[in-house]
């Protein structure tokens, strides 16, 4: 007996010991205010806020509603939801917008060099020089055409226009001083000239000459 009495006394708890015990809670459906009460009576009260948890949701215009418990609405703007991006038009950029489509265009004569990746300078510098280069070749061949064709510098008495006047000249003349019986056109139409009087000779049967000794001349009498 005194051995039970002992645990029995061991087991207990005091009065001290369970004055913070919660023995009831309560709950506010309406409010969502919950009351916890303790073994001395003492009540604490929490507020759940459940009564504004969503119920509902939906888009009104621009506008995103939540339709809460209790029955309000709280409205947030979409614009809220959404990041807003300025596209601004440059001297070297120009943007467009056709409804949800954003293009951009760069205006003609707008790329300065400095905006060129440096290997293309480098290449645009290879082909100014390979151009220069080209240039000077292209100006000498020119140059050289031209003295092969009417002469210049180096090329007098060496070029195909002296050459053509020298033929000219040996062939119908009319090109220096002198040239218009010293030709091949005035020695062939001698020689045509010469050849038909000597075809008139040939028809000549019998000659008889005199000579008149007053004046000098000589007659000629073909018969």
């Amino acid at each position: 007996m005194d051995n039970r009495i002992l645990i029995l006394a061991q087991d207990k708890a005091d009065a001290s010991d369970l004055t913070n015990v919660f023995v009831n809670f309560e709950m506010n459906d309406t409010t969502g205010v919950m009351t916890f009460t303790r073994l001395d009576g003492s009540k604490v009260t929490h507020d759940s806020a459940v009564e504004k948890i969503a119920l509902n949701c939906y888009l009104e215009g621009n506008n995103f509603v939540l339709e809460l418990a209790d029955g309000t609405k709280q409205k947030v703007s979409l614009s809220k939801f959404i990041d807003t991006y300025t596209f601004t038009n440059t001297d070297r950029i120009q943007f467009t917008v056709n409804g949800k489509n954003i293009s951009a265009d760069i205006p003609d004569g707008k790329i300065t060099l400095a905006k060129l990746e440096p290997t293309i300078m480098s290449t645009i510098r290879q082909y100014t020089l390979d151009a220069q280069t080209a240039k000077g070749v292209a100006e000498q061949a020119a140059s050289t055409a031209q003295g092969w064709a009417i002469g210049g510098t180096g090329f007098d008495g060496n070029n195909a226009k002296y050459f053509a006047d020298k033929s000219k000249r040996y062939a119908v003349g009319g090109v220096e001083e002198g040239d218009t019986s010293d030709n091949a056109k005035a020695y062939c139409a001698a020689a045509q000239a010469a050849a038909q009087h000597a075809e008139n000779m040939t028809h000549i049967s019998e000659t008889s000459f005199a000579v008149n000794t007053g004046t000098g001349h000589l007659t000629v009498q073909i018969g």
